[in-house]
């Protein structure tokens, strides 16, 4: 991914914010997941700050209409 990616969602939890992501990839659209949680020595601040699903700008509408409503 490059510099003009945005954030689509945050969820509270990992496997959420990775299923997201095979959502999205499944149906062309590159996406990421990034966290706060220290690569795993602070998981908590994962959880404060939530888990975020990231897409080339460009993607973000197709991608917020392939998750649909929360």
């Amino acid at each position: 991914m490059d510099d003009a990616t945005v954030t689509i969602r945050t969820y509270s939890d990992e496997p959420s914010a990775q299923l997201a992501r095979s959502i999205l990839e499944a149906n062309g659209i590159a996406a990421s997941v990034r966290s706060d949680g220290s690569s795993g020595f602070e998981p908590q601040l994962a959880f404060v700050r939530g888990v975020r699903v990231v897409v080339r700008g460009e993607d973000a509408v197709a991608a917020l209409e392939l998750l649909g409503e929360e």
